[in-house]
């Protein structure tokens, strides 16, 4: 049964195509995406530190390296110990430990993550278990990127 999960991301950003909404596919998930987003290669797509996912659907903005949002969804390879918890090399990531929003998208629970980096920049996780592991969507969107603004991106659950 699939589940269509809404990503709320603080994130905007001008540039990408202007073609219609497009399927990112990854492992457990199907990330439908429109401009500004952009598909990247899988083997080539830099990973979410810490968000060890296993045959990501990567995306991404235009822009000059470290000025571009990056979406990463998949199956987690190294989750929690807790149910759409959190994974431990993600929660070093922030500058404060994030609260955990609960969230119910269909039948499922999950948990969304939000939250300032160490690093700069800002990051939202949402992390859904599935009864065949936890499914996360990342997005990280640097410091001194485009302006901050909303978006709604369809996911669903395979």
């Amino acid at each position: 049964m699939a589940l269509a999960l809404p990503l709320l991301a603080l994130l905007h950003s001008p540039g990408g195509d202007t073609g219609g909404p497009r399927v990112a596919h990854g492992s457990l998930v199907d990330v439908t995406y429109g401009p500004p987003w952009v598909a990247q290669p899988a083997a080539a797509a830099t990973p979410l530190l810490g968000l060890d996912i296993q045959r990501p659907a990567a995306l991404s903005t235009a822009g000059a390296p470290g000025r571009a949002a990056a979406v990463r969804a998949g199956r987690l390879q190294q989750p929690s110990a807790v149910p759409a918890g959190l994974p431990d090399d993600v929660v070093t990531r922030f500058a404060n430990r994030p609260k955990a929003t609960t969230v119910r998208v269909g039948g499922a629970v999950g948990r969304r993550y939000d939250g300032a980096l160490t690093d700069s920049g800002s990051l939202t996780v949402l992390v859904v278990a599935t009864d065949r592991g936890d499914v996360a969507v990342g997005c990280e969107r640097p410091a001194g990127g485009a302006a901050a603004g909303r978006l709604d991106t369809p996911i669903r659950l395979r």
